[in-house]
């Protein structure tokens, strides 16, 4: 691993490239990099780990200080583990994880997240919103994004939320350069005077042609108005929904 290191080293120095990506998939070569890396300020782009078992993800949480933009954590075990230390997070977490790691994205001090695949409960979506209304958890949150499918009504159980005219309310939303346009939404009080708000794709049958723009408008505006004379939605079932901080 080490005679890799040198020869990409040799290779950042000749081609002058501005920065590195790193995939680490066992406790040798993760040890390994940040052996080597401690002392070379290269800027690392992005750094993913695979982990096939707690030991390793406890080894690289020991020595992992945060030196990187965006990092992707991918568990392949089931088996819980705890933190040993404050870790100092990067500004984008990415998490592919068993649902039973799912209580660590409340320990993620990120600005954004992104959970791909870890069909976790609408109870444990709940949980996760709720604890950062407490002012408690994820504090820095600016936008979380979840790739799975849920019923948007359960993950707002007992939470009180404000829908918006897809009509009247058009915004945008930046982060690290990157935009979204978003048409109403569903808006939720935050701690300090934040706001959240939701903006969410509808679950739709394998096969189905993806919506287009004035589709997607038009399906938002009739969930607002059924939710404007009803006072609230009925079940809504999504495919993936994203929370965007103000």
């Amino acid at each position: 691993m080490l005679d890799m290191l040198a020869v990409v080293e040799e290779a950042i120095r000749i081609f002058k490239v501005p920065f590195i990506d790193v995939t680490l998939t066992g406790t040798g070569e993760t040890l390994a990099f940040f052996y080597w890396a401690v002392r070379r300020p290269y800027r690392v782009r992005n750094m993913k780990l695979r982990c096939f078992n707690r030991i390793h993800a406890e080894n690289f949480f020991d020595l992992f200080i945060g030196r990187c933009e965006h990092l992707i954590l991918q568990f392949e075990f089931e088996r819980p583990f705890k933190l040993s230390r404050e870790v100092r997070w990067p500004s984008k977490v990415s998490l592919d994880l068993h649902r039973n790691h799912f209580n660590l994205s409340k320990l993620i001090n990120s600005p954004e997240l992104c959970f791909i695949n870890v069909h976790v409960t609408d109870k444990q979506l709940n949980a996760f919103i709720r604890s950062w209304q407490s002012g408690k958890r994820n504090q820095r949150l600016r936008r979380v994004y979840f790739q799975q499918w849920a019923v948007l009504n359960d993950v707002l159980s007992r939470i009180q939320v404000n829908h918006k005219d897809p009509l009247k309310v058009k915004r945008v939303f930046t982060l690290n350069n990157v935009t979204w346009s978003i048409d109403g939404g569903i808006d939720i009080a935050g701690p300090n005077g934040k706001t959240a708000t939701i903006k969410w794709e509808p679950f739709r049958e394998e096969g189905m042609p993806a919506e287009t723009d004035e589709e997607a408008f038009r399906r938002i505006f009739r969930d607002y108005k059924f939710t404007r004379v009803t006072g609230s939605l009925g079940k809504l079932y999504v495919s993936s929904f994203t929370i965007f901080v103000w």
